[in-house]
């Protein structure tokens, strides 16, 4: 933690866009935003790919029925 007269928690450190920043430059980043994003841009790939098998299920199911 940084020592002086500007100290905050971290959760206090960042506040989202809706309240306006004055200096979005000097504004840290949340504390673990970095690995939510990586966590969604994994989910977001596991679903394309079971997306894609499911369609490709699909066109094996009606092959069949024919």
């Amino acid at each position: 933690m940084p020592c002086g007269p500007v100290q905050m928690l971290p959760e206090l450190a960042w506040r989202p866009p809706e309240l306006g920043l004055t200096r979005p430059e000097l504004e840290p980043i949340p504390p673990g935003l970095e690995q939510r994003q990586r966590a969604a841009a994994a989910i977001l790939r596991a679903r394309v790919k079971w997306a894609k098998q499911l369609k490709q299920v699909q066109k094996q199911v009606q092959k069949l029925v024919q």
